[in-house]
């Protein structure tokens, strides 16, 4: 079984590729996303503001029929 961080379904999420730093981040962690977070795998693990981000960005799924299916988002 292959598992994905829910980071990689998010609109806010910027890979490795795209990325100007050299690794992938997202905006409310650009030093890393805790592993609580990553690793959680739950789907709603960003939902909310935590502790320890960087202003107010949380989970959304991005627009993309494969995300949309993973995630189990409706249109």
């Amino acid at each position: 079984m292959i598992t994905f961080s829910i980071c990689v379904f998010c609109k806010h999420f910027v890979s490795a590729k795209k990325s100007e730093k050299g690794h992938s981040y997202c905006p409310a962690f650009p030093d890393g996303v805790p592993g609580s977070i990553i690793h959680s795998g739950k789907r709603n693990a960003h939902s909310q503001v935590v502790k320890g981000q960087v202003g107010t960005t949380v989970f959304e799924c991005k627009d993309d029929d494969f995300a949309r299916k993973i995630m189990r988002v409706e249109r």
